[in-house]
């Protein structure tokens, strides 16, 4: 392996521990409930839950569901 690849320096598993950790996961729950794949769909999904939505994201609302369904009655 490369001298910049990753885990190249050993310390693969203090940095899995960190980033379990930081999810909220301690570290005797992470070596015995979690298995390898899965601690990469839980990583993907706190990110996807951490990233700050697009700018420019509009969402497409119906009048009925911005109105309360029967809308305004006079």
């Amino acid at each position: 392996m490369a001298a910049g690849a990753r885990g190249a320096d050993g310390r693969w598993l203090q940095r899995l521990i960190a980033m379990g950790l930081s999810l909220g996961i301690g570290k005797r729950e992470l070596m015995e409930d979690y298995y390898l794949d899965e601690i990469g769909a839980v990583a993907e999904a706190w990110n996807a839950l951490r990233r700050p939505p697009a700018e420019d994201a509009e969402e497409a609302v119906t009048p009925e569901a911005f109105f309360g369904g029967e809308g305004e009655r006079l």
